[in-house]
Order: structure tokens, then C-alpha cells, then sequence
């Protein structure tokens, strides 16, 4: 078998691409996004739609919206999941912001774990208050 790799996968419309750039420099592993566009924005989308380079491990997989149906949460995510390419991905919300480091973390695990079929690795998510202060000892008593 192949060693395990594991992809962020995660959906956005064209107002996150500022999150977008900020979760591909924070995750340095394979990324699988589906990008939903509006039918104006689908028809002018080119390369240069980004205002900065996409790396090759970053993969994104375009969807014209349709204005007169909901939103597609659940079908955006499965079309970024059915486009990975590792053993494992992780979901991540456009808005939730991973720490630094997170994919070398997760690729410490060991194979023996990554590769049974009944595991499953939980991150948990934490809110971040700009405004309010968190001491060492307070940051060290939840993790």
C-alpha cells in the first residue's frame, strides 16, 4: 500500500478567495476546493481570476451556481471530496482558520493508525476573540 497523505478539502464562493489564500499558506499538504461561481462569474473566469499563483498541490474544481436553487453546502463538498487524490482528507470551513502546522502534525500520526479502516482523528475547533486576552497558563489547561 501507498503511505497515507491526507487533503484539506473545502468549498467557497468568489468573496472567501482572501480566506482561500490565507488556508493555502497554512496548509502545506494537497487542497480540494470546490469553487462556486455565479453564471457571470463562471463566464469570466480564467487563470487570472486569483490575484496570486495556485500551487499544483492545490486543486480547484469550478460549479456555476444556479440563482433560482439553494445553496449547494453538501453537493460543493462532495465534488471537493470525490477530487482528492490521498488516502485521507480532512473538511475544513472556508472560515475556520487552521493552525500552522497542522498538516506536519497530522502527518506524524502513525501509519499503523492512518491506515485502519475504524480510526478517526477529531481536531477540535476553538474560537479566537481578537480582543480578548489568553494567557500561556489559560491556553495550556485546554489543550
Amino acid at each position: 500500500s501507498s503511505c497515507p497523505d491526507i487533503t484539506l478539502v473545502t468549498q467557497l464562493t468568489s468573496n472567501r478567495i482572501p480566506f482561500f489564500y490565507y488556508l493555502i499558506q497554512q496548509w502545506s499538504g494537497h487542497i480540494s476546493a470546490a469553487l462556486a461561481l455565479t453564471p457571470k462569474e463562471y463566464v469570466r473566469y480564467s487563470k487570472d481570476f486569483f490575484s496570486f499563483p495556485i500551487p499544483k498541490r492545490v486543486k480547484i474544481t469550478l460549479f456555476q451556481l444556479d440563482p433560482s436553487k439553494p445553496f449547494p453546502v453538501n453537493r460543493l463538498r462532495n465534488i471537493a471530496i470525490n477530487n482528492i487524490e490521498t488516502s485521507h482528507f480532512f473538511y475544513n470551513d472556508i472560515d475556520f482558520v487552521v493552525s500552522d502546522q497542522l498538516y506536519e502534525r497530522l502527518m506524524m500520526i502513525p501509519e499503523s493508525f492512518l491506515n485502519r479502516e475504524d480510526q478517526t482523528i477529531i481536531i477540535p475547533a476553538f474560537e479566537y476573540l481578537p480582543k480578548m486576552h489568553v494567557s500561556q497558563q489559560d491556553r495550556k489547561s485546554v489543550v
